[in-house]
């Protein structure tokens, strides 16, 4: 039988893809959104709003299990779709990845606020969304939430529920109000990233020759910015550039394009100083990545739960915070399906938890190489292992693929099981002995240059 209804509280990707799971078993499924029609998806929220969605294949995978059919809609619409390693060029820490085969899964790229148009148009008939509707506290009845108490249009109103839904994102003030009512609530975990990033976007109606769908530069410690650039749909262009204290790109078009000249090859250069902006460059700041550990709250009432940046909000530069919100998505959905509501909660969180950790840890472990963020001097020795995984990987697709596996978050892949494959592989072997051989030759040389200085 089906629950009564569930309000979910923002109608971002988070919010969309939960309300989607929720409408199989419950009646009614209520969005709750801030934001009046139509929403300007160009300015709100992450920042990458403005720029394109990389679709990891996690997410791609998680998201065509709610919404069968949605890949081929993106793809329809003009979406690009990856699937060479030709289509991309992409440089790691100085390294310039291995463009012979084929990704091991393709790689959908639709514009965030396409993408968002698809997945509000696709919702289930039992899905309301209510814009101009700010959330302003829970309601509480016997220790259990049982709605939510918002602004809306005509007044205070108030939406009586089975289960809440916090997909607010980082502005999400669930764990507040639970303090509020004298209820126990998340403690934070926080990391200040002190991230900036600046987003141009170019209409390019011509095919620019010399530059392939994607171009990507990351960044790494010993260069505390990167740059990606690739097209998206309806012949747009886009140009995104992320920077760490002291490192923060301009907000201008000329000063952003000759901040990155350095980096991005000519023939992308001219994609963007060549063509006419859509508008002009746009900034957000990200001073911190934050999650609420929800997963350890005991206590923690019945009728609520958090998904996406409302939970978890990694380093964006990372790509996590999609695949969270549709991987947690699905678990909601597949906890709904079975078991009593009474538990419901406490069975999604368990099952969503090593999802949401292995993000954190990714993303927080990341950034604490940067010494912008930690304030430590690099790990010579963990930038000696990541170099020899890119080294392989620079020639050997087999690596790279398992490298990208585990940004993607797959089940099973890890950094150690990377970087065994990249020492026994035959690239890696190769490799390894060039640098010995290198190393030998230094000594040498150094052993003459000191006679010389003798003599």
């Amino acid at each position: 039988m089906a629950r009564a209804h569930a309000v979910v509280m923002g109608a971002g990707p988070a919010g969309l893809l939960a309300a989607r799971a929720l409408a199989e078993t419950f009646e009614r499924v209520t969005v709750l959104e801030r934001d009046p029609l139509p929403i300007d998806f160009e300015f709100r929220g992450r920042p990458q709003d403005r720029a394109f969605e990389t679709l990891q294949p996690t997410a791609a995978a998680a998201m065509e299990e709610l919404d069968p059919g949605l890949l081929q809609a993106l793809e329809e619409g003009g979406a690009p779709v990856l699937r060479r390693l030709d289509q991309l060029q992409m440089e790691m820490a100085g390294h310039l990845m291995c463009r012979s085969g084929d990704l091991s899964e393709p790689l959908h790229r639709p514009g965030y606020p396409f993408l968002m148009d698809r997945l509000r148009a696709r919702r289930p008939a039992r899905v309301e969304i209510r814009h101009s509707t700010t959330a302003v506290d829970l309601l509480v009845a016997d220790g259990r939430v049982v709605g939510v108490a918002a602004e809306a249009p005509q007044g205070l109103a108030e939406f009586p529920a089975d289960l809440v839904v916090d997909a607010a994102g980082h502005a999400g003030h669930a764990a507040l109000w639970l303090s509020r009512w004298g209820l126990p609530a998340p403690e934070l975990d926080s990391q200040n990233v002190d991230l900036r990033c600046v987003c141009l976007v170019v209409d390019r109606f011509d095919r620019p020759t010399g530059v392939e769908a994607v171009y990507s530069s990351d960044a790494h410690p010993g260069r505390p910015w990167g740059v990606h650039a690739g097209q998206v749909e309806r012949n747009r262009w886009v140009l995104v550039v992320f920077g760490y204290r002291g490192n923060h790109p301009p907000q201008e078009r000329d000063g952003l394009l000759a901040f990155v000249s350095g980096v991005l090859p000519e023939a992308w250069l001219r994609v963007f100083s060549e063509s006419a902006s859509v508008d002009l460059p746009t900034c957000q700041e990200f001073p911190t990545s934050v999650r609420r550990r929800f997963d350890l709250v005991r206590g923690l009432p019945a009728g609520l739960i958090a998904i996406g940046d409302a939970w978890c909000g990694p380093n964006p530069f990372y790509c996590q915070g999609m695949t969270l919100a549709a991987q947690a998505a699905v678990t909601l959905r597949d906890v709904a399906r079975t078991g009593d509501d009474a538990d419901l909660a406490a069975r999604y969180l368990a099952a969503t938890a090593p999802a949401v950790n292995r993000a954190w840890q990714l993303a927080s472990g990341s950034d604490r190489a940067y010494p912008q963020v930690s304030g430590m001097a690099p790990n010579k020795q963990g930038e000696h292992a990541l170099h020899v995984i890119l080294a392989a990987a620079e020639r050997d697709p087999a690596v790279l693929n398992a490298l990208l596996q585990v940004s993607y978050g797959v089940a099973g892949r890890n950094m150690t099981a990377v970087s065994m494959m990249a020492k026994t592989s035959k690239v890696g072997r190769a490799a390894k002995r060039d640098a010995k051989h290198q190393s030998k030759d230094a000594k040498h040389q150094a052993k003459r240059d000191r006679r010389q200085a003798v003599g």
